[in-house]
């Protein structure tokens, strides 16, 4: 792979992290990347929040809603 091309692949990997992301919250610091957001509290994972949570494509796909429903007892 040449350098160009090594180039193009990196900047297709970022726009599409940045794409894929719904949103953004940490206190400090330039973070890059994916994670999955775990609640550190059941207010977090209540009433409409939780109802949009549960019908994203990634808790839909996958058991991550039913481990959270799971933890905090819903």
């Amino acid at each position: 792979m040449g350098h160009n091309n090594a180039v193009q692949s990196a900047q297709g990997l970022m726009n599409t992290i940045s794409n894929a992301m719904l949103s953004e919250k940490h206190r400090d610091g330039d973070y890059h990347g994916i994670s999955i957001f775990l609640p550190d509290d059941q207010s977090y994972y209540s009433g409409s929040d939780r109802n949009t949570y549960k019908n994203l494509d990634f808790s839909s796909a996958t058991y991550w809603d039913e481990f959270l429903d799971v933890l905090y007892g819903g």
